[in-house]
């Protein structure tokens, strides 16, 4: 359950981040995909363990947000912003996600060696 809970809020991290920034639905969308290539690209061109990933998926939802309100004829500083919200949205689920891990590493950890 909590690994689940753990995914619902990564995935959804960004979307929310996007969307109260006042982003479109599409954008939103736009961020999920952005963050799961950002993830790819970033976890072979910086090859630092995890870090990599985490920061590609960030830019990557960012970008995304940007790419999508810039063609729908929006602002470029309020694309900027609703990028920047996305990527900020992202990192957060991904730390939340992290976090919920370790919760269930500690949870087994006590169960195994619980008399």
């Amino acid at each position: 359950v909590l690994a689940l809970v753990g995914e619902l809020v990564e995935v959804l991290a960004a979307t929310l981040g996007a969307r109260r920034s006042g982003a479109s639905w599409q954008a939103s969308i736009a961020a999920i995909f952005g963050a799961l290539f950002g993830a790819i690209f970033g976890t072979f061109t910086i090859p630092i363990l995890f870090l990599g990933t985490v920061i590609g998926a960030s830019v990557g939802a960012g970008l995304a947000v940007w790419a999508i309100e810039i063609a729908r004829g929006q602002r470029a500083d309020h694309s900027l912003r609703r990028g920047v919200s996305a990527g900020i949205g992202r990192f957060v689920g991904t730390t939340g996600k992290t976090m919920l891990g370790l919760v269930i590493w500690l949870i087994i950890a006590v169960a195994a060696f619980w008399p």
